[in-house]
């Protein structure tokens, strides 16, 4: 017999219970970590990277105003973190399931998200506006930050 051969689901019924139960724990553990504990993590290091990112660049800039001479540098990053922001908003399951270490509460962005305060602000930076809003705590008003966004989506489109 072929020692590299995976064992067969149904060839488990020949085992005593005992050890099948032991294995079905351990599948059971290992596709539980995989697919749920990964993804967790991974949700996590994307906000954690989002956040240290609004903490550095994306708040002091927002302090200088959207005519200072480095918004432009930001785009590509205002843009990157939006497109992660608005895949980790699909999973709700994982958010709910990750809000307690992530200290982010679901009900909040759902109000935020649904609210006329973004109509004039580019679809492409919604989810890094509303993640900077909830996230903010650096002296930045959120007035502050919805004209920002509201002026480089003008620039966006107008050079």
């Amino acid at each position: 017999m072929n020692s590299n051969k995976l064992i067969n689901i149904s060839d488990l019924s020949i085992l005593p219970y005992e050890l099948q139960d032991k294995i079905m724990k351990i599948y059971w553990k290992n596709s539980f970590k995989k697919q749920v504990i990964n993804e967790c993590n991974t949700i996590n290091y994307d906000l954690l990277k989002i956040y240290n990112y609004m903490i550095k660049h994306g708040m002091p800039n927002i302090k200088l105003g959207a005519k200072n001479g480095l918004v432009r540098q930001h785009y590509f990053y205002y843009l990157n973190h939006n497109n992660l922001l608005k895949n980790i908003w699909k999973n709700k399951a994982l958010i709910l399931l990750s809000s307690k270490l992530l200290n982010f509460q679901l009900f909040q962005y759902d109000l935020y998200s649904s609210s006329t305060l973004f109509d004039n602000i580019d679809y492409c930076y919604k989810n890094i506006v509303i993640f900077y809003m909830l996230k903010t705590n650096t002296g930045v008003d959120h007035y502050m930050i919805l004209n920002y966004f509201r002026e480089i989506s003008i620039q966006k489109f107008n050079g």
